[in-house]
């Protein structure tokens, strides 16, 4: 009896000793520290209600991560039709006074074989959890830019940003070029090290054991933005390769590297979905007779007129447009979802009311071709059309592209000068893409029929006035370029690069002007 009675002491005993250890062990395995982000100038604007239906302006999926072994590990998102980049940043903010040491692989990395700023990684100690270096409002702070080819050889740039400034995320300031040199693994991959300390009075920092310059410069900026030395602690990336891949595992972390550990937590995060990626064209046979293959509708296609005009839904797939300045553009993107030929669909229609315009000119983008780009442009006029009603308020024009494009349908722009202020207002009742002419004016026509009061038949215009393409220069293939496309953002910006697949070159009308005085020799006459 007496045994047993000590064996239950032993083993109650023994119960109470493991109570401590596994308290331990149990919150040691909770959230890690570090996260990652895409840059922050890659999120829509906070102080305004995104739209679920467009696609962000400047776009990278947010790669994943998850804890092994060896530390923190990226689970790259796939960058197909894009290219890479990341923040891995913090969760919290971290006193870099106490000092910092963080040692991180660089797993995966397209390089592009030169040493561009289109490849860096960059070490970053600022205010705000999101971040995009060298761009405006994203926390600032001391940044290290490295470079290489994946040889293990790089360069450190330190970077400051003038502390008597508030735009602590701004332009680089090069404090220095300094050539360090990356170990590489057994597996041929560069390891980094980046150490920061605190004198009581200046910062030192080190890049794989090289000292950076401007330690004054440097505390001062990092005094300005926090004084007590609470900063996020990042790794940002950018890798200039489409297609390519980026990720990298942070192996130890610590305030110095005799007591930097191997991050540990049970958290983890799938990599975003690539919203870039283009589907596949469609077969052009599913598409009824007399019907679009892609109608642009509030619903389904992004509209984007920038800081020149605005866009109210007013249903049945129409616009409100009220232009803000006499340069009036029409950006129609399709839904990367939605991917039709040129070659099967190549007439595109639109269907204005109301409009009173002094021409302009047509941008189209197919295939290699993403955005508005001189030589695949083409000057139009609203007297490209077919008038209806009895006060002509119903214009539709259809465009054929044939031979001028060839590829995925990616973009369609209209640039219009709209000089008188009474009129810019009008609507957009319809635009898409059609399989030849006869099918567009059908449509147009059976539009009027089921939508308005108008009668198509009864209310055309037998002839449409025509230009003369010796007195009216907007009409001539050869005219003289005097401006470059302008736009609300980059994407609307012209590429400067030849002419790839989806730009033809069977009819070339060299640059256009978006808006050419020229046109107002065609002006509409618009009826009261």
């Amino acid at each position: 009896m007496t045994k047993r009675i000590i064996a239950l002491l032993l083993c109650a005993l023994m119960i109470l000793t493991m109570i401590p250890v596994m308290a331990i062990s149990t919150s040691a395995a909770g959230d890690g520290m570090w996260t990652t982000y895409r840059f922050a100038s890659e999120y829509d604007d906070p102080d305004e209600e995104p739209d679920p239906n467009e696609e962000p302006s400047v776009y990278k999926p947010e790669p994943g991560y998850t804890y092994t072994s060896e530390g923190f590990t990226i689970v790259p998102a796939d960058y197909t039709d894009t290219t890479p980049s990341m923040s891995v940043v913090s969760k919290d903010k971290q006193n870099i006074k106490d000092g910092i040491y963080l040692q991180f692989r660089i797993d995966d990395y397209s390089y592009d074989g030169g040493t561009g700023a289109d490849q860096w990684i960059c070490l970053s100690l600022t205010t705000e959890e999101k971040v995009a270096p060298g761009s405006t409002n994203y926390g600032g702070g001391w940044l290290t830019l490295i470079r290489g080819t994946g040889n293990g050889a790089g360069t450190s740039l330190p970077h400051l940003t003038d502390p008597a400034t508030e735009d602590f995320g701004g332009t680089f300031n090069n404090k220095g070029s300094i050539a360090i040199t990356a170990p590489l693994d057994d597996d041929g991959r560069e390891i980094y090290t980046f150490e920061v300390t605190h004198n009581g009075t200046e910062y030192e920092m080190k890049v794989n054991g090289v000292v950076q310059p401007s330690a004054t410069e440097a505390t001062q900026l990092l005094d300005k933005l926090d004084a007590n030395g609470d900063f996020y602690v990042g790794i940002n990336v950018q890798a200039g390769v489409k297609n390519g891949t980026a990720a990298l595992t942070i192996l130890k972390y610590g305030t110095s590297e005799a007591d930097a550990t191997v991050p540990v937590g049970n958290d983890s995060k799938e990599p975003e979905e690539n919203q870039m990626t283009i589907a596949p064209i469609e077969d052009a046979s599913t598409i009824e007779a007399n019907k679009p293959a892609i109608l642009w509708t509030p619903e389904t296609i992004k509209i984007n007129g920038g800081n020149n005009c605005t866009f109210t839904v007013l249903g049945d797939n129409t616009w409100r447009v009220n232009a803000t300045d006499t340069a009036v553009f029409m950006n129609f993107s399709p839904k990367r979802k939605w991917s039709y030929a040129g070659e099967d669909f190549p007439v595109f229609g639109i269907m204005f009311r109301n409009i009173w315009t002094e021409g302009g000119t047509l941008w189209y983008a197919a295939g290699d071709v993403m955005g508005a780009k001189d030589g695949c442009n083409f000057p139009v006029s609203i007297y490209d059309g077919e008038f209806y009603g009895e006060d002509e308020e119903y214009v539709f024009i259809p465009w054929d592209l044939t031979d001028l494009w060839e590829g995925r349908i990616n973009t369609i722009r209209l640039d219009f000068a709209i000089e008188d202020e009474a009129n810019r207002e009008f609507d957009i009742c319809f635009a898409g893409m059609f399989r030849s002419e006869d099918e567009a004016y059908a449509y147009a026509e059976e539009y009027l029929r089921t939508t308005t009061d108008v009668d198509p038949d009864a209310t055309k215009e037998e002839t449409v006035p025509e230009t003369d393409p010796e007195t009216d220069p907007e009409t001539t293939p050869d005219g003289d370029a005097t401006q470059a496309p302008e736009g609300g953002d980059a994407t609307n910006a012209p590429e400067t690069e030849a002419p790839k697949e989806g730009c033809g070159g069977i009819i070339s009308f060299g640059a256009v002007a978006i808006l050419s005085a020229a046109a107002a020799a065609v002006a509409l006459k618009k009826k009261d």
